[in-house]
């Protein structure tokens, strides 16, 4: 069915079906709201009023049996007098309740109930009256507190049931609604469902018939676009996408008639076939002209070159004079100028082959005898130099044993240079020595003009101890005699000390020459290592002209054997020479017959 409609109203059907759901669920959600609310109405105008009012019934009760038992406990009248119309209120309350609620009333047994306790009530309440009236506290106590209030609490009782009751029965209602509410809501998701899903397969079905054709064409074209002509595309609907797919189809039949067609002719050309032509009948349009420009191009392309293939020819069998006489455009005209100025530079090059082949057959005959000449020469030459590099094979040989003497002269006398500097780094060793020397005598020297000062304090100390020993009397002999030991010890310390330092005075004199000797000692090694110096220098020098002569004598020895080879050489080249210029001879004579083959312009 699909195939058959056009897009317009494949499109027209698919908004039909979702314009139908849609009113189909509006419709369904309608019916259910006004359900909903009609039960809602009922709810809230019947059950809710009748619990509402039967819970003010219960509440004006109570309120009355309060008032009852505040009269009876009360001894001011104004209270009781306040209760009593408060009670009288509460009634007439009471009774505007059950005028609204009676017509309400499912469960009228209950009700008459109700209405039987509530006249027995009524009459208790007359007698409570009277009893109030008459003002005996006591009587309306025992009444209140007995008979009077037993059937207060009855009637409390039945109105409570009568409130449970409508309370239960509202409940109930509201379950039914809530229910109620559940169904419509399921029966709306189901038809919504059922239509989306409808609307969702119709829309997937017409999305498919019109997307797949869609896709199929833009497939083909980008293979064609690729350069891939094997495709097909299969047309079904009748409507405008059958077309455009019917109308591509057709393209692709034009292109590969074409790319056939183009595809044959390649071959024909690969193969070598330039005279090939494709038919014309199966193409029209631009693609006839594409076909025909193909077969124009072959045919333009094959007369220049046909040209070319009779010159080739002419080339090929000796006739140099051939040339490409079409007149032709672009490459075409540069290939003939091309080919006729290679045609042209070779009848050039034969003529002057010719000329040449003369010239080296006059000149081969003179090399000929002057190469015979070169190498009784260079024999000659050959024998001098064997003698030259045998006189210069003994200067090289002296000129080495020269160097090789140099060489040892200079390492005697770095040897020499290397003990100078031993010896200088000796005797500063040495001139340090003394003046460590010469700084110890110094300080020993202090030590014993120091000791010579306590002597001569111990001296002093000792007279003065034999002074007060003599002051002392006999008590002071022992001390006297000590005095005169420190005294003796004291002069043999000064004298010990004058000797000492004499000897140190003597001592540091000598380290004081033998510093100066030693410097004197370290001027001359300075002396003889700077002259040793200069003989290095010296036979360094020796050594690196006679390493340069033996280097030039070798190099000069090694360029006579090289020239003595090359002369040796040159001979033979020359011998050879004079036999490759007799060879060359009779090659020029055959040269000179296989040009004379040719066909020239000039000769």
């Amino acid at each position: 069915m699909f195939d058959k409609m056009k897009i317009g109203m494949k499109l027209a059907f698919g908004f039909s079906i979702l314009v139908v759901t849609i009113f189909i669920t509006t419709v369904v959600n309608l019916v259910g709201y006004t359900s909903i609310n009609k039960d809602t109405d009922e709810l809230l105008r019947v059950s809710f009023t009748k619990v509402k009012e039967l819970t003010s019934i219960l509440d004006n009760v109570r309120t009355i049996a309060m008032s009852y038992t505040t009269i009876a406990l009360a001894d001011n009248e104004n209270i009781i007098r306040a209760e009593r119309y408060k009670i009288s209120t509460y009634q007439a309350s009471i009774t505007g309740s059950m005028e609204v609620v009676e017509p309400l009333i499912i469960n009228r047994t209950l009700w008459n109930k109700y209405i039987n306790v509530r006249r027995e009530y009524t009459e208790f309440i007359g007698i409570m009256d009277a009893l109030i009236d008459s003002q005996n506290s006591q009587e309306i106590r025992n009444y209140i507190f007995g008979d009077f209030g037993d059937k207060q609490e009855e009637f409390i009782e039945i109105v409570i049931e009568l409130v449970d009751f409508n309370q239960n029965d509202m409940d109930t209602f509201g379950e039914i609604i809530q229910s109620n509410i559940k169904n419509d809501i399921y029966v709306l998701l189901t038809v919504i469902i059922i239509g989306l899903s409808l609307s969702m397969t119709v829309a997937a079905i017409i999305t498919k018939k019109i997307t797949k054709p869609v896709a199929d064409c833009v497939e083909l074209a980008n293979n064609l676009a690729q350069g891939n002509t094997n495709v097909n595309i299969d047309v079904k609907s009748k409507d405008e996408l059958g077309t455009l797919c019917a109308a591509m189809q057709s393209m692709i039949r034009s292109i590969q008639a074409m790319y056939r067609a183009v595809q044959y002719l390649t071959k024909e050309v690969d193969a070598g076939n330039l005279k090939a032509q494709a038919g014309l009948t199966n193409h029209r349009g631009d693609f006839g002209n594409i076909i025909k420009g193909f077969n124009d191009t072959l045919a333009a392309v094959l007369v220049p070159i046909t040209e070319v293939m009779q010159v080739m020819e002419k080339l090929a069998h000796k006739d140099l004079t051939a040339r490409i006489t079409g007149n032709y455009k672009g490459q075409v005209e540069e290939l003939k100028i091309n080919v006729n100025t290679a045609a042209s530079t070779l009848e050039e090059s034969l003529i002057q082959v010719g000329i040449g082949v003369d010239q080296i057959s006059t000149a081969s005959n003179e090399i000929s005898s002057g190469a015979q000449v070169l190498a009784n020469a260079t024999s000659d030459q050959a024998s001098a130099l064997e003698e030259i590099t045998s006189s210069l094979d003994v200067i090289n040989s002296l000129t080495g044993n020269n160097a090789d003497n140099a060489k040892s002269g200079l390492k005697l006398t770095d040897q020499a240079v290397i003990a100078v500097d031993a010896s200088n780094e000796a005797m500063d060793r040495m001139n340090k020595a003394m003046d460590s020397i010469l700084k110890s005598s110094q300080e020993t020297a202090n030590i014993i003009k120091t000791i010579d000062a306590i002597a001569f304090q111990t001296n002093l100390l000792a007279l003065n101890a034999a002074v007060e020993a003599a002051h002392a009397g006999e008590a002071g002999k022992g001390f006297a005699v000590v005095a005169e030991e420190v005294k003796n010890l004291a002069l043999r310390s000064a004298d010990a000390a004058r000797n000492t330092n004499s000897l140190i005075e003597e001592a540091s004199r000598n380290s004081e020459m033998g510093s100066k000797i030693v410097e004197e000692v370290t001027h001359s090694f300075q002396q003889m290592k700077e002259q040793f110096n200069k003989v290095k220098s010296i036979v360094n020098e020796i050594s690196a002209s006679s390493d340069e002569q033996a280097q030039g004598v070798n190099q000069i020895s090694n360029g006579i054997t090289q020239m003595n080879k090359m002369t040796q050489q040159s001979a033979a080249n020359a011998e050879e020479s004079a036999s490759a210029a007799e060879e060359l001879n009779s090659q020029t004579i055959d040269l000179k017959s296989m040009v004379n083959s040719f066909v020239l312009s000039t000769h």
